[in-house]
């Protein structure tokens, strides 16, 4: 599985195991995180930003519940090429 394959890919392919497990439970750092790495194409074959967008949006829905203890230094910022894409 691992032949002729980059350190760095490997690595980027473990973390989004651990992204989608934690982005599926709903855990919004995690959600965020798994969309960036959508958006720029790690850990899969080609960027994904349509599927970044899905998750950027619900890891500020996330954020956003009332019911959800949140520091106040959170802040979540879309990169352009995505904003682009929904508008």
């Amino acid at each position: 599985m691992w032949t002729n394959v980059s350190p760095c890919l490997k690595e980027h392919e473990r973390a989004m195991q651990w992204l989608i497990k934690g982005a599926e439970t709903g855990l919004p750092g995690a959600m965020h995180n798994y969309a960036c790495y959508l958006d720029q194409g790690h850990g899969v074959a080609a960027p994904d930003q349509p599927t970044a967008v899905t998750w950027y949006t619900r890891a500020v829905g996330a954020y956003t519940r009332p019911c959800l203890a949140q520091p106040a230094h959170i802040e979540l910022s879309l990169p352009l090429a995505v904003l682009s894409l929904t508008n």
